[in-house]
């Protein structure tokens, strides 16, 4: 896999087949664009700055303030975070330096800029109320169109904290629509199979749609995890097929003899060249050396 930033190759790694170090690599990137024009010291020594041209200006337009509150939103939700998180120093301190730039032409602060607690409270009484017009949605197509699918997965953050995520997936007029139905704390007990099902059924009764529908019209898509799949024993379950492609690209790598990638009948010419490319393939991924 190639990085789009700094054209790094990364190596499949059998031990990590998830996309932590991915997202590890990407902390770690250093690549910036360097189109930005850049004024050397001395053709700036004797220009006007452009803010000298203007009156300072304090007063930010309702719809900017609207675009922050939702993006303040957004990294209360994304991040689960507590509303409080807004009026925080450190992410204050995070939003000062890029607003410290335009604050020496339209003078203005990180505390007019940031919406506070109560406003973010509001807006998200505002979300809640589109989410469950969206939900509603939802379930009259699941009555008009009589099935639907739900994704769902589980992980953990770096306190050892363990979620799990419900998304529908529906059809209204004759078009695929998804939806984020849920995610979830899950409860401090262990992930066997019984406790998924239990929570995966209180997840969705929450949001009216029952255990009948759920054993009758639901397809759930999930991956080759076997609590997943004694969870989801007595419903309608489907495995996912990019995990599946994962699980034979990893077993493949692992082979140290390549001669053991077979086809499961008799081969003929056209065959036996395919297999000799997937050779050399899997042989040149194999000896990728840079990460």
């Amino acid at each position: 896999m190639k990085c789009v930033s700094c054209n790094s190759l990364i190596k499949h790694d059998l031990a990590r087949s998830g996309t932590t170090h991915l997202q590890q690599h990407s902390s770690r990137c250093k690549a910036k664009s360097k189109t930005a024009y850049q004024p050397s010291s001395s053709s700036s020594l004797h220009q006007h700055k452009l803010g000298s041209f203007f009156q300072p200006n304090s007063k930010i337009p309702a719809q900017l303030k609207e675009k922050v509150c939702d993006a303040a939103l957004d990294f209360i939700v994304h991040d689960i975070r507590p509303l409080h998180a807004i009026e925080e120093k450190g992410l204050q301190s995070l939003v000062s330096p890029r607003t410290d730039i335009g604050a020496k032409c339209v003078n203005v602060t990180v505390d007019t800029i940031l919406p506070s607690r109560s406003t973010v409270k509001r807006k998200l009484d505002d979300k809640c109320k589109l989410v469950k017009a969206n939900l509603a949605e939802v379930k009259k197509s699941i009555a008009d169109y009589g099935l639907f699918g739900m994704t769902s997965d589980m992980w953990s953050d770096i306190k050892n904290r363990h979620y799990i995520s419900i998304i529908v997936h529906f059809v209204k007029e004759a078009q695929m629509f998804s939806l984020v139905l849920t995610v979830h704390q899950f409860p401090e007990q262990s992930k066997t199979g019984e406790n998924i099902r239990e929570c995966l059924v209180n997840l969705c009764s929450k949001v009216g749609i029952s255990l009948d529908v759920l054993m009758k019209n639901c397809f759930f898509v999930t991956d080759q995890g076997s609590n997943f799949k004694n969870a989801l024993s007595n419903f309608h379950r489907l495995p996912c097929v990019c995990h599946m492609l994962a699980t034979v690209i990893r077993h493949t790598l692992q082979l140290s003899d390549l001669s053991k990638i077979i086809l499961p009948m008799k081969e003929n010419d056209v065959q036996t060249e395919q297999l000799d490319k997937i050779r050399e393939t899997v042989s040149a991924i194999k000896n990728v050396k840079h990460f």
